[in-house]
């Protein structure tokens, strides 16, 4: 019997080349939300993870591979933070929140925010997602989003944004009615 061989056996097969992976900041990090959606993707490499919160430390080291850097944002060096494609943060909320006293800018927990800006300005990181309250919308008769959208702007970006609720994106918290 006669082997038979397909010509397209014969052709060396190209290896694909694999896109070099985004690097991502997630700032304000708290239990690891952003880091876990985009890592999840295979498209990421997480190179910095920041929160001041002891609490949300112990739980983001025991649930990643990397270690959550510890400590104030606005006392962390930028040029320390690693070069970044994208950056996401959850910045404080209850400035903006119809649970705390919405002192808004007044409040000295939106100098994140603001070391935020300087952030971008210096790395310039192509993506940001930034996350907050659905009150920030309406703050000050909208003065306050309005604020942050003109900053954002200001450092070279374009905006878009929508209220999710989070039992729709995740299911959790679930409500069960008896």
């Amino acid at each position: 019997m006669e082997k038979v061989s397909n010509d397209n056996s014969k052709r060396k097969r190209r290896k694909k080349k694999s896109k070099p992976k985004l690097r991502m900041a997630d700032l304000c990090a708290g239990t690891g939300a952003f880091s876990l959606g985009f890592e999840s993707t295979g498209l990421v490499d997480i190179v910095y993870i920041n929160d001041f919160d002891i609490s949300s430390k112990i739980i983001y080291d025991r649930n990643f591979n990397h270690e959550l850097t510890l400590g104030d944002l606005n006392e962390i060096k930028i040029e320390d933070i690693p070069p970044h494609d994208i950056l996401t943060s959850g910045f404080p909320c209850q400035p903006f929140s119809i649970s705390g006293r919405r002192k808004g800018f007044d409040d000295s927990r939106t100098n994140v925010l603001l070391r935020l800006f300087d952030i971008m300005k210096y790395h310039k990181p192509k993506c940001v997602v930034l996350e907050n309250v659905k009150n920030l919308l309406t703050h000050n008769e909208g003065k306050s989003f309005d604020t942050i959208r003109t900053n954002l702007k200001d450092c070279g970006y374009h905006t878009s944004y929508k209220v999710l609720n989070t039992v729709d994106v995740t299911g959790i918290p679930l409500l069960i009615n008896d």
